[in-house]
């Protein structure tokens, strides 16, 4: 698989957990040059990320 600009689809959802009967979905969704990350959550911890 080649890796490079525009690879990706501009709109992603991602699974996992289901075997643990945890279901967890990620939304990854590409607007121009900004990426936006999201999904339902129960907090278990908080904090802050600098890129």
């Amino acid at each position: 698989m080649a890796y490079g600009k525009n690879v990706a689809p501009s709109r992603y959802i991602a699974c996992q957990g289901s075997a643990l009967g945890r279901n967890g979905r990620i939304i990854v969704e590409r607007e121009g040059g900004t990426i936006w990350i999201g999904g339902a959550v129960i907090h278990n911890i908080r904090g802050t990320l600098s890129i």
